[in-house]
């Protein structure tokens, strides 16, 4: 069996408004008919939802050794270093390994960072940490017992510290920096450390899809129309990339073309069931002189109840929903896939967006987070599933105590929000009369 890595748990610390706020998916069992996890983080509008998608955003930089540096900006200001969390497991029968990854980060892009590990299968746990002062006094990592864990001697050590070097300068992960895992695949001693490292970085490349508001807000303005798109290569595995497109006079190589017309056919075979009738076309094809390659010109079309017209006129909900139904895919097949998507019911019609949180439930496998301010999800998931934030910054992120299997958590939600009940406030009261007054006043 292929290793499968299941999030646990994220800490997101000064982020934006949260000084403190933790969300747990619930707990994976191998063994369970239905091992999907579903998180709907709901809230009023500026209390957090937000930042955990842009919290699991830097994480997946990250993991995938590229720069932080342009999202910076999401650290609380008044606050010197921001830290981040994340609880992972990665589930082999040979292996059981739970994972614990912190980063602090500050302004100025000094990234520190921990990974600690406990092998349930065979007992064996460590703990190692980097710092920008363990690379100036060469000690590499703490504590420095740790240099002979991952095998550094006099004669790579200078290796080392060039690496070291290049990730402080470029606001990146020391850990999983890809000059670092060179080194680390040539002298690492602990094996649960190398296979930690190796599924993480195989995984945020091919597994985990965070879909920000800022994409959906591109397609729009009718600025572009990304697409996500999953091809199958020769050896059977999946690949996702993202193209933009917009509605005449498309251009891509013959491989480009073909893996467009690959990536459809799924998403066709979905979102036809979501919008009846409604199905994306290539048109239109020509070649186009290019003294390098064969290069092709296109027309995109969307098809609905037999009118065919420019991807480009299409609904805004429609682009959004087309720009992420390939991920959702992907996660309803395959237990190992996380996917991430901020304001989920933008783009969704309020019963249609109950059936399609049903399917995934049921029948889904992988691990699925929303933020969203359409309350028909508390009717449709189970009470475990739902994290509500909070006035507190302190405490952003909670779950409801003493609701039971047959209560209506939208209508408990309704009655917590104007009298309260649970052990934080959940909802920051606005005065009609002085939002009057505040129109009146313009």
């Amino acid at each position: 069996m292929n290793p499968i890595l299941r999030f646990k748990s994220i800490r997101v610390k000064n982020i934006k408004n949260v000084i403190e706020g933790k969300i747990s998916f619930p707990d994976y069992d191998s063994e369970a008919e239905v091992r999907n996890n579903i998180i709907g983080i709901y809230g009023q509008n500026g209390s957090g939802k937000t930042a955990v998608v842009n919290a699991f955003r830097i994480i997946q930089q990250l993991f995938a050794g590229l720069s932080i540096e342009r999202l910076l900006s999401v650290r609380t200001i008044s606050e010197p270093s921001s830290e981040l969390e994340v609880e992972y497991l990665i589930f082999h029968e040979e292996y059981q390994l739970h994972v614990t990854y912190l980063v602090k980060f500050s302004e100025l892009g000094k990234v520190e960072e921990t990974i600690s590990y406990y092998n349930s299968l065979s007992g064996d746990r460590s703990k190692v940490g980097y710092t920008e002062e363990t690379i100036l006094s060469e000690q590499i990592f703490i504590p420095s017992a740790r240099k002979s864990t991952f095998g550094i001697n006099r004669q790579n050590i200078i290796k080392y510290l060039v690496a070291a070097t290049s990730t402080r300068n470029n606001y990146q992960s020391f850990f999983f920096n890809p000059e670092v895992n060179k080194l680390f695949n040539e002298t690492l001693v602990d094996n649960n450390f190398k296979l930690i490292f190796e599924n993480t970085i195989k995984y945020v490349h091919k597994r985990m899809y965070i879909i920000e508001h800022s994409r959906s807000a591109v397609s729009s303005f009718g600025i572009q129309h990304p697409i996500g798109l999953i091809t199958t290569d020769n050896e059977g595995n999946n690949n996702f990339f993202e193209n933009v497109f917009g509605g005449y006079k498309n251009q891509g190589t013959q491989e480009q073309l073909t893996k467009l017309k690959e990536g459809l056919k799924p998403i066709n075979l979905v979102i036809s069931q979501l919008v009846p009738g409604f199905e994306l076309m290539i048109k239109n094809e020509r070649r186009i002189p290019n003294p390098v390659e064969l290069v092709y010109e296109f027309d995109l079309l969307a098809k609905r109840d037999n009118m065919e017209f420019p991807y480009s006129y299409e609904s805004d909900g429609i682009k959004i929903l087309v720009s992420f139904i390939a991920n959702l895919i992907e996660m309803y097949k395959r237990e190992d896939v996380l996917v991430v998507i901020d304001e989920f019911d933008a783009s969704i019609f309020e019963f249609l967006l109950g059936e399609l949180l049903q399917v995934i439930k049921q029948s889904g496998k992988g691990q699925f987070l929303f933020t969203s301010h359409n309350l028909r999800a508390l009717e449709v998931l189970d009470t475990k599933d739902i994290w509500f934030t909070t006035t507190n910054p302190h405490n952003r992120y909670i779950q409801f105590n003493h609701i039971k299997n047959n209560h209506n958590l939208r209508d408990t939600y309704y009655r917590v929000i104007q009298l309260g009940g649970q052990k934080e406030e959940v909802y920051k009261a606005c005065n009609q009369s002085e939002i009057r007054r505040a129109f009146s006043k313009v």
